[in-house]
């Protein structure tokens, strides 16, 4: 009987299939030395023995080095090179976005300047001024001093002219050896041919001189002549060469102007006399003073005490004698430190978000308040004005207000208030539409 052959059925060695590139991903938590350390695998199983239909010994089909490393080994997961890019790319504009907010918030600021608009303020200040101070007192003396004087003082306009005897004085002269008594209205006759008279009886020693006062025997202009010699046509020929009278001055008084007497003329000629008075008591008040006067203010006030004048409102005169009395008071002071608390109740004045921008020392008015010359003290009074305006600490530039804001609203925001004149704002960088919303990256510059 012819003999089988024997058959072995091979099993099925499926070829392996052509795969994707697969990246290895090594789990962060697992240390590089354990990836490394070979996996245990199952114990292998042996291929199932096919029958010899002859009754021939099983043959085992050889496993491959492939198969086995397949077996023994799971794959890890893949990560597709595609997916990668897009977190590469998130990434990317994550981090581009974050930069753009990081800039914005360093970078972008506001500028808002601001005019204000001037307001006038004022205050009345009182100042304690003494000779030792203490506290807000000022240093300075107070003095008081009286005085009067007469004067006579013409009376102003054009009035009237009417001729009078002109008068003047004469020297006579007595070269002989005996006095020579002349008589009241003795003849004095110039070498121009005018004649005057003694206006008192006078006896003039021998060789001796006498000043007399003459006048003009007739009224009008021909009495106010020159400097001339007079003869004495009373005595004879021989005694008018030795006794004689010669005049220095010119005569005067032979045309007179006749004015009536005006309520405003005496109030002018009073006001005259008392502002030379003034300026007298003045300088004895300074002297009073002392060095306590030497480089400070003064204060110098006036009370008359006497008013008299020679003539009455309604009659005729060509001038008016004034008698006039004052009493004078006098502080001096020290000006810097009296123009420090007046500034310094000025700004007290201002209200809150509100500061003093502009003052002039030059308008502050100073009077005395009260005095008292026994203590030597005095108090002035001092009106002190200036101009304030809004400054950064006004409710107004509320930064929260202002955050977010376009510059067409920055403007509208501050045309609600009166205090503000003008505003405009600035943007950095340039491409910027709003104030930003951070309030230390907005500028308020206040132009004064």
């Amino acid at each position: 009987m012819p003999r089988r052959k024997k058959i072995v059925e091979k099993p099925v060695v499926p070829e392996p299939k052509e795969e994707e590139p697969v990246i290895p991903v090594r789990p962060s938590s697992v240390p590089e030395e354990v990836e490394e350390m070979e996996i245990d695998q199952p114990p292998e199983r042996k291929p199932k023995a096919v029958p010899d239909w002859e009754g021939e010994a099983e043959v085992e089909e050889p496993v491959t080095s492939a198969q086995a490393d397949s077996k023994k080994k799971p794959r890890p997961p893949a990560i597709h090179i595609s997916l990668y890019r897009k977190i590469a790319s998130a990434f990317a504009v994550a981090t581009g976005l974050i930069l753009v907010v990081v800039l914005y918030l360093a970078f972008a600021r506001a500028t808002i300047t601001v005019v204000p608009r001037k307001v006038p303020v004022s205050t009345e200040v009182l100042v304690t001024v003494r000779p030792q101070p203490t506290g807000d007192e000022v240093k300075g003396v107070l003095e008081q001093t009286t005085a009067e004087k007469t004067k006579t003082v013409p009376i102003a306009g054009e009035g009237r002219t009417e001729e009078a005897q002109a008068v003047g004085t004469v020297t006579l002269i007595n070269l002989t050896s005996r006095g020579q008594p002349l008589v009241a209205t003795t003849r004095l006759l110039s070498e121009g041919g005018a004649l005057f008279r003694l206006k008192s009886g006078v006896t003039v020693s021998a060789g001796g001189r006498l000043d007399a006062e003459v006048y003009a025997d007739k009224p009008g202009a021909s009495g106010n002549i020159e400097p001339s010699k007079f003869t004495i046509p009373g005595l004879n020929s021989s005694l008018q060469q030795s006794i004689y009278a010669v005049s220095t001055t010119q005569m005067t008084g032979g045309v007179r102007t006749v004015k009536v007497v005006t309520e405003a003329d005496v109030e002018s000629a009073v006001a005259a006399v008392e502002r030379e008075l003034a300026d007298e008591a003045t300088a004895t008040l300074r002297a009073l003073a002392g060095d306590s006067a030497d480089g400070r203010e003064e204060i110098v006030s006036y009370e008359a005490t006497k008013r008299q004048t020679d003539a009455a409102v309604g009659t005729e005169a060509s001038a008016v004698e004034v008698t006039v009395g004052i009493r004078a008071e006098g502080v001096f002071y020290d000006l810097e430190a009296v123009e420090e608390r007046a500034l310094s109740g000025l700004r007290a004045a201002i209200p809150a978000g509100q500061e003093l921008v502009s003052v002039d020392k030059e308008s502050f008015q100073v009077t005395v308040e009260r005095s008292d010359a026994e203590a030597g003290v005095a108090t002035l009074k001092i009106l002190a004005a200036g101009d304030a305006a809004v400054n950064d600490g006004s409710d107004i530039f509320d930064r929260e207000k202002l955050a977010g804001l376009s510059a067409e609203g920055v403007a509208e925001y501050f045309k609600k208030f009166p205090e503000i004149e003008a505003a405009s704002v600035r943007f950095r960088p340039s491409w910027l539409r709003r104030v930003p919303k951070l309030k230390d990256h907005i500028d308020i510059v206040i132009v004064r």
